[in-house]
């Protein structure tokens, strides 16, 4: 099944659970833009403070209070509605898992091991948990709340503040994530393999451990999982290679952004334009 069917099939699970999916959606948006226009009326909170304008200061300090405790509350509501989305459509997959498997037993599982079944219906369904609570809410508000600041910074501050901005935005939110995903997709693949394996296998011990002691295959069955816990440790270890040069690439292009934003501020700002 290709990646993008599977995302379409977690996207049709949710069908019961719309109205709070958009809830996290919508207070995913509003907790990003509240950051960014704290940061905003803190900058302003300084220079007042900074040209000695009292009543300036006095003016600013309602609005940071309100703004802050709006992303609060916008933090706390997609962080609930989000995982009250995870945790019932992860119960009801595993449900599901079991209805579809019980009509099979015993002939059409005989040649399952229990420990792949246990792991499959626990830890794979476990790892379904971060698209539901962390992926399609922060995914939209990554889309929706960069073209708002670039709509934003257009309109109030200045049409080429704002056209830096968007290959910044190009480069972290596109660019960059898909070649991401071809450099580390092998390696999440294997990783998630190998975990698999290792559940199974530690299962699958703990259970025959009558078995393992009175044949005499303890320290054997020890140096499997200490094999292919080894290698899980390498395929995780890759993952995070991958995760690493990610997030380095991230910071540089913030970083280049946020010394060219000054450049042409300063540069307005010396011509009167700003």
């Amino acid at each position: 099944m290709s990646r993008r069917r599977i995302v379409e099939r977690l996207l049709e699970a949710t069908a019961g659970v719309r109205p709070s999916l958009m809830m996290s959606t919508t207070a995913a948006v509003i907790g990003r833009l509240a950051d960014i226009l704290l940061l905003v009326l803190a900058v302003a909170f300084l220079v007042a403070l900074f040209e000695g304008e009292t009543q300036g200061m006095v003016q600013l300090l309602w609005p940071l209070v309100v703004v802050a405790v709006v992303r609060a509350v916008a933090v706390y509501v997609e962080q609930y509605t989000g995982h009250h989305v995870a945790f019932r459509l992860l119960a009801e997959m595993r449900v599901d898992f079991y209805r579809k498997i019980e009509p099979l037993a015993p002939a059409a599982i005989a040649d399952q091991r229990s420990g792949d079944l246990i792991s499959r219906v626990v830890a794979d369904v476990d790892r379904v948990e971060a698209f539901f609570a962390h992926t399609i809410a922060p995914a939209i508000a990554a889309i929706v709340t960069p073209l708002v600041v670039v709509g934003t910074v257009f309109l109030w501050v200045h049409p080429g503040a704002a056209l830096l901005l968007i290959p910044s935005f190009a480069f972290v939110g596109v660019a960059i994530p898909l070649v991401g995903n071809r450099m580390g997709s092998n390696a999440s693949a294997a990783a998630r393999s190998s975990a698999g394996r290792v559940s199974a296998h530690l299962t699958d011990g703990i259970q025959g451990i009558t078995d393992l002691v009175v044949f005499g295959h303890g320290a054997d069955r020890t140096d499997e999982l200490a094999a292919l816990a080894t290698a899980g440790s390498q395929a995780e270890s890759d993952v995070a290679g991958v995760a690493s040069v990610r997030s380095a690439a991230n910071s540089l292009v913030i970083g280049l952004t946020t010394v060219g934003i000054f450049a042409v501020a300063m540069d307005l700002h010396a011509d009167g334009n700003l």
